[in-house]
C-alpha cells in the first residue's frame, strides 16, 4: 500500500517536471530543457516499471496515458496564448455584447442624440438585433471559434516539432511522442468542444442563461397583464388572436401568452383563441424584384370573420395587431355597447393614434424604453417584472406617455 502510494506520487511529480521541461525546450530550444526532459522520461519509465510489476498494471497505465494526455492539452493551451492572443482579446470583447441589455443602453444612447429624422432606422435596426435569432448566432460562431482556434494551434505547433527534430535528432523520439499525444488530444477537444464544453461553455452559458431569464420575465409579465385586464374587464371572455408560428419570437412570445392565459384565467378567461394564416409568398416581378405582401395575412375579412365566430368575447386580446385598412372592420361599426373592447400587444403606436383616442382601442400595450436588464429582474414579482418591460397606453395617458417617450412616436406630428 505504502509502496503504490510512494510511486504514484513520484510518478505523477516526475510526469509534471517532463511536462514543464519539454514545454520549455520547445518554447527556447533550451539543450538543458531537452536534457531534463530525457532525465525525466527515464525516471518515468523506471517508475512505470516499478508500478506496472509491482503495484498494479492497469491504474500505472492508465496514470501515464492519461498525464501524456495532459501534457498534450497544456501545449495546446499554450499555442493557443501564443498564437491567438488577438484573436481572445476580440472575442471576449464580443463576448460583452452578449449581454444585450447593456448593449441596448448603449445603443439608445446614441439615439437619443441623433436628429429626429434618422432615430427611426437607427431604433429598427436595433430592435431587429435584440432577438432570439441573434442571440443563437452568436452562440453558433461561438461553438464554431473555438475548434477553429485548436486547428490553428495544432497548425502552430506541426512547424515546431519537425523543426526540433532537425535541430535536436537525438531528441526526435520524445518530439514525436509529444506531436502524436497532441493531435490526438486535439481531435478529442475539438469533438469536445462542439458538443459544447471547455471553456467556452461558461461563455454559451450566459447565452442559455438569458434566453432562460427572458421566458421567464415573460411569462411573469404575461401573468400581471392578464390580471389587469381581468380585473378591468371582469365578467367578460377573452378572445386571444395570436401571430403565425412562423412570425413569433420563438419561446418568448409563447411564454408571454401562456402566463397572459393564467393572469385572465380568474376573471375573464380564454374562450377563443385564432391565429393568423402564414403570410402569402413575396411576389416576383418581371423585374426580379421580390415584392412583401407584409399585411395579406391579416385582412379585415379574417378579423370580423373571427369575432363574428366568437359571439361569447367582449375582449379582444391581439399580439399580431390589427389589419391595415381599418375603415373596413365591420365590427368597429357596431355601438359601444355592443362591440367588442380591443387590447393590442407590441403593436405601432402611430398609425393607431386616433381609433386610441377615440376608444375603438382600449389600451395598446408596448415594449418600456427604459427597459432594464432581464438578470436584474429576475426573482421579482409580475407587477414589478411588467412596469419595467412594459408601457399600458391608453386614450388617457397617450399625451403624457408621448411627452416623456417621444422615441415611440417616431413620424408622429
Amino acid at each position: 500500500m505504502l509502496l503504490g502510494l510512494v510511486v504514484y506520487v513520484a510518478l505523477f511529480l516526475v510526469l509534471f517536471g517532463t511536462s514543464y521541461s519539454v514545454q520549455e525546450g520547445i518554447k527556447k530550444d533550451a539543450f538543458w530543457g531537452l536534457i531534463l526532459a530525457w532525465w525525466f522520461g527515464a525516471l518515468t519509465v523506471a517508475l512505470g516499471v516499478v508500478g506496472f510489476l509491482y503495484v498494479d498494471p492497469f491504474y500505472t497505465t492508465i496514470l501515464i496515458l492519461f498525464s501524456i494526455m495532459r501534457f498534450g492539452m497544456e501545449q495546446a493551451d499554450h499555442q493557443r496564448r501564443v498564437v491567438s492572443d488577438g484573436a481572445l482579446e476580440a472575442r471576449k470583447e464580443l463576448l460583452k455584447a452578449v449581454r444585450v441589455m447593456d448593449l441596448y443602453d448603449k445603443i439608445r444612447d446614441h439615439v437619443s442624440e441623433l436628429p429626429e429624422e434618422s432615430r427611426l432606422g437607427h431604433f429598427i435596426r436595433l430592435r431587429i438585433s435584440d432577438t432570439s435569432l441573434g442571440r443563437a448566432s452568436l452562440s453558433f460562431g461561438l461553438r464554431l471559434s473555438a475548434p477553429l482556434a485548436l486547428l490553428q494551434k495544432l497548425a502552430g505547433f506541426a512547424p515546431r516539432v519537425i523543426v526540433g527534430v532537425n535541430q535536436n535528432p537525438a531528441a526526435s523520439l520524445l518530439y514525436w511522442l509529444c506531436g502524436i499525444s497532441l493531435i490526438c488530444t486535439t481531435g478529442a477537444k475539438i469533438v469536445y468542444i462542439a458538443s459544447g464544453g471547455d471553456a467556452r461553455a461558461e461563455h454559451l452559458q450566459i447565452i442559455q442563461d438569458s434566453e432562460a431569464y427572458e421566458t421567464a420575465c415573460k411569462t411573469a409579465s404575461g401573468q400581471h397583464l392578464g390580471h389587469l385586464l381581468g380585473t378591468e374587464f371582469s365578467g367578460t371572455k377573452t378572445l386571444l388572436v395570436t401571430k403565425s408560428p412562423s412570425l413569433t419570437d420563438g419561446e418568448g412570445d409563447s411564454a408571454f401568452q401562456k402566463g397572459l392565459a393564467e393572469g385572465l384565467a380568474a376573471n375573464a378567461p380564454v374562450s377563443g383563441e385564432a391565429t393568423v394564416p402564414r403570410p402569402t409568398p413575396p411576389e416576383v416581378t418581371d423585374r426580379g424584384v421580390r415584392v412583401e405582401k407584409a399585411f395579406d395575412y391579416l385582412t379585415p375579412a379574417f378579423f370580423d370573420e373571427t369575432v363574428a365566430t366568437h359571439p361569447q368575447c367582449g375582449l379582444i386580446v391581439s399580439t399580431t395587431g390589427l389589419p391595415k385598412e381599418l375603415g373596413k372592420l365591420r365590427f368597429w361599426k357596431k355601438k359601444s355597447a355592443e362591440r367588442p373592447k380591443v387590447v393590442l400587444i407590441n403593436t405601432p403606436l402611430v398609425p393607431l393614434l386616433k381609433p386610441l383616442k377615440l376608444g375603438l382601442i382600449s389600451a395598446i400595450v408596448v415594449n418600456h424604453p427604459n427597459m432594464q436588464g432581464r438578470i436584474d429582474l429576475v426573482g421579482r414579482q409580475p407587477k414589478e417584472v411588467f412596469e419595467a418591460s412594459y408601457l399600458v397606453v391608453r386614450a388617457e395617458n397617450v399625451e403624457e406617455v408621448q411627452r416623456q417617450h417621444p422615441l415611440l412616436f417616431p413620424l408622429a406630428r
